[in-house]
């Protein structure tokens, strides 16, 4: 947007249950002439990975592994890495989906 608004506005948006958001309508209390404004929004697809590190034979808890994502099975392309794990063996990051299948390599 370009200039400057001097009043209050209110923004209403129309939601149309599909990918993308079309219809906005704009207006200030006690003014006649609304005006609608056609706009577009792309939806960004997130998924969340979580984590959770334990013991082979007690089950216990482990902190501090470390876990890379890739997006290819030789783990040659990297995604991110996730922070440690906690003291109750668990870590979870937010990405942007990419693609249906990620693979996971404990680095430490």
């Amino acid at each position: 947007m370009m200039g400057s608004i001097t009043k209050d506005y209110s923004i209403y948006k129309i939601t149309t249950g599909g990918a993308t958001q079309d219809l906005a309508l704009i207006f200030d209390a006690g003014v006649d002439d609304e005006k609608n404004v056609d706009f577009g929004v792309s939806w960004i697809k997130m998924v969340a990975v979580e984590t959770v590190k334990k013991a082979q034979t007690s089950n216990a808890a482990i902190a501090e592994a470390v876990y890379e994502l890739y997006s290819d099975a030789a783990c040659t392309s990297l995604l991110t890495t996730m922070p440690a794990t906690d003291s109750n063996g668990r870590y979870n990051v937010t990405l942007t989906k990419a693609q249906d299948t990620v693979y996971l390599e404990e680095i430490s």
